[in-house]
Order: structure tokens, then C-alpha cells, then sequence
């Protein structure tokens, strides 16, 4: 007798309307759990780059500023959103005077100490620093004189050979070329070898805007004096607040060595520079309009020299 297959029940009307709208229902929860956790990450990564660029600045401004003199006047130019100064770029030892006008350095990176050493290679306009015991064995007339830097190349390979400057072994003079610094004046004869230098470069920190950016990008920017002429700005952190109003992005307040406000400060006066950086970052996600995070940090730097 043949067989007799049973036909198969498929799904009802009632069970495809129930199995659709539970699609609908889990699929826009998830879609909605997705959308927010795309906010939520863009949220903390425009939080974490606010951050990191306040921290940039604060390692950079607060650095310059501390290893600057009061009594040197290297501070030049002191305003609301702007400041001016002489920064260390460098520092080394006379390790010879073989003429007048000039000065030899020993190399960078020798084997046994570091007696040479810049972030920033000296050029001509640069200042240098160049200490003076004088006459007297007490310390009551030592002095760091200022000169400009005239030139700075290769010294002969015979320059500052041997101890305590070099090793003629490890340091040889074909791969560790010793410097030689030309300076706009004849330094005097207390200025003797081992005399310590320091070298100095014109730089302006200041709030500006990089070509081709929006009217709210406002980045904290960098200029050197190289060569008797200031270079292009260059943005080292940002975005942050635009420099007006009473929210700017960079201010700059300045105290005398008593704590006192200065309405008119100049360099020889300024003792305390207090910094205040506010930055700005703009989030999207999902439908909803862009979101403004805002942060901000506030330092204290005391100036070298003070008092």
C-alpha cells in the first residue's frame, strides 16, 4: 500500500506579522544602543584630544618660560594673548679661543659626556650667552655676556682634542666634527676655556589661525627669529577658544615678585606668569547636531632671577 506523506504546516499570517514586528523592535534597540555608543566614542576621543593638546601646551609654554631670566630680560613682549622671549635652544663649553671674535665648541655626542647639545642648531642671529668670571675670585662680579651669533660651522679637525673635552680615541674629529662659533664681538680674556655657554633663540607664542582653517579653529602657534626675519607660524596644539572675549583660548596675567597684578607689565618687572589654556573640540554622532566639549587648565610659572 503506498505511503501517504503528511503535507507540512507552514506559518500563519498572525505568526509573520509577530516575528516581523519582534525584528523591528530588536533590530531598532540595537540600532539605537549602536548610535549611542558611537556618540559615547566620539565623545571621549574628542575629550581625549581636547586633553592632549592642553597638555602639549602646558609642556611647551611653561618650559620656555621657566628656563627664562627676569634679570637677563629675555622676555621682550608680554600681552593679554601673546608672549615674547628668548628660549634656550642650546648650551655647550669653550673648549678653545684660537682668534679673536671666535670661540670653539666641542662635538655633539661625545662617547664620555655631553658638553654640546641643541634641539635647534645656532644660526646667525641667534644669541649665545657666554659666561664671565672676571677679575675677582668671588662670584659677586661673575656675569653671563650676550653676543650675537655671527656664523656657526665645522672647527679644524685639531680643535679641542684631548681631555677634558674629548677622547682622541672615541671622539674622533672625522665623525664628531668639533664647532666653531664666530660672535659679533671679542669676548673679554676672563671669558677663558671651560667657560660655559648658552644659546638663545627669539620665539612668540600666540593664538592663530592656519590657512584654509574655519573661523573657530584657533590653534596655539610658534614662531622663531631666524635670520633677522620671523618665520611662518607654525600650530603646535589646538583647537582652542578664540583669543577674544572673556573666554580667549590663551591669556597670559602677570604679577610682580610681591604677587602683585601688573597693568602694565614689562619683562624687568614680570616675576610670576600665570597661563590659562581653553580648548574646544566639536563632536558628531548619529542624527542629533554636532556637540561643543570644552575644557581648560590653569598654571603658575615663576620666573628664574626673580629677586
Amino acid at each position: 500500500m503506498p505511503r501517504v506523506t503528511a503535507p507540512r504546516r507552514g506559518f500563519t499570517l498572525p505568526e509573520l506579522l509577530i516575528a516581523i514586528v519582534m525584528l523591528v523592535i530588536v533590530g531598532g534597540s540595537l540600532g539605537m544602543l549602536l548610535t549611542s555608543q558611537y556618540r559615547i566614542f566620539n565623545r571621549t576621543q574628542g575629550a581625549t584630544q581636547m586633553q592632549r593638546d592642553l597638555r602639549t601646551g602646558l609642556g611647551l609654554l611653561p618650559l620656555d618660560l621657566r628656563a627664562a631670566s627676569r634679570a637677563a630680560g629675555d622676555i621682550t613682549v608680554l600681552q593679554d594673548t601673546a608672549i615674547q622671549l628668548q628660549a634656550t635652544i642650546g648650551s655647550s663649553v669653550v673648549c678653545a679661543r684660537p682668534a679673536a671674535f671666535v670661540v670653539d665648541l666641542p662635538p655633539l655626542e661625545t662617547s664620555r659626556n655631553a658638553l654640546t647639545e641643541w634641539h635647534i642648531r645656532p644660526a646667525a642671529g641667534d644669541t649665545v650667552l657666554l659666561y664671565d668670571e672676571n677679575t675677582r675670585t668671588g662670584p659677586e662680579d661673575d656675569r653671563w655676556l650676550p653676543y650675537a651669533v655671527e656664523s656657526l660651522a665645522h672647527a679644524p679637525a685639531a680643535s679641542c682634542a684631548g681631555a677634558p673635552f674629548t677622547d682622541p680615541t672615541l671622539d674622533p674629529p672625522a665623525t664628531k666634527p668639533r664647532w666653531r662659533l664666530t660672535l659679533s664681538a671679542n669676548p673679554p680674556l676672563t671669558t677663558s676655556v671651560g667657560s660655559p655657554l648658552r644659546f638663545l633663540r627669539s620665539t612668540r607664542y600666540s593664538l592663530f589661525q592656519p590657512p584654509g582653517a574655519s573661523a573657530t579653529g584657533w590653534y596655539l602657534g610658534y614662531r622663531e627669529y631666524v635670520g633677522g626675519v620671523w618665520q611662518q607660524a607654525e600650530p603646535i596644539a589646538g583647537p582652542f577658544e578664540s583669543p577674544a572675549g572673556p573666554r580667549a583660548g590663551l591669556r597670559f596675567t602677570y604679577y610682580d615678585t610681591l604677587g602683585q597684578l601688573l597693568a602694565a607689565p614689562t619683562g624687568a618687572a614680570v616675576g610670576r606668569v600665570d597661563l590659562a589654556f581653553r580648548a574646544r573640540a566639536l563632536v558628531r554622532g548619529g542624527t542629533k547636531d554636532t556637540i561643543v566639549l570644552r575644557d581648560s587648565v590653569a598654571v603658575r610659572v615663576a620666573l628664574r632671577n626673580r629677586l
